[in-house]
């Protein structure tokens, strides 16, 4: 539907669905047609979900949300892709600070299949599981590197 009118046409042809779903196409939090497509969304009956990917870094994350944010009413959300988020911190601060009401979680790329239920315990014991080793942990060999003090430079230059 390219315009509310369709949209809600569309709706109506499909009123007899328990669920319909409707999706944004991924539109960027800075993209100059957003404004538009929420908009069109802005119906009776229409209740929005946004979907954040688990995986973004923090301030991503709260970009979107901060760039979608509902007025009026309690923003909802899935977070998206569990599975494949090196650390669940960031998303589930953006959840909780952003106070979102969490629908549901994907843990796979089947959807029915891989949706589930929110369950706090569990997205807390996920987020504190034992950390795997990161590629920005610094090592024993650069250490040094980090500590060292400059040799040859004046104040205020650096050479790269």
């Amino acid at each position: 539907a390219h315009d509310r009118a369709a949209l809600q046409d569309l709706l109506s042809l499909l009123g007899n669905r328990k669920m319909i779903l409707i999706d944004s196409t991924g539109l960027a939090p800075n993209d100059p047609r957003k404004r538009g497509m929420l908009d069109v969304l802005d119906l009776p009956g229409v209740t929005r979900l946004l979907v954040l990917n688990a995986g973004s870094q923090g301030d991503s994350l709260d970009d979107v949300v901060s760039s979608f944010k509902s007025t009026g009413t309690q923003q909802q959300a899935v977070l998206s892709k569990i599975d494949e988020a090196a650390k669940l911190g960031p998303a589930l601060d953006a959840v909780i600070r952003h106070q979102l009401v969490l629908r549901g979680v994907t843990t796979g790329q089947k959807v029915p299949e891989d949706w589930e239920a929110a369950d706090a315990a569990k997205l807390i014991r996920l987020s504190l599981r034992e950390a795997t080793k990161s590629a920005f942990d610094p090592t024993a060999q650069d250490m040094g590197f980090f500590f060292a003090q400059p040799s040859g430079l004046t104040s205020g230059t650096l050479d790269a």
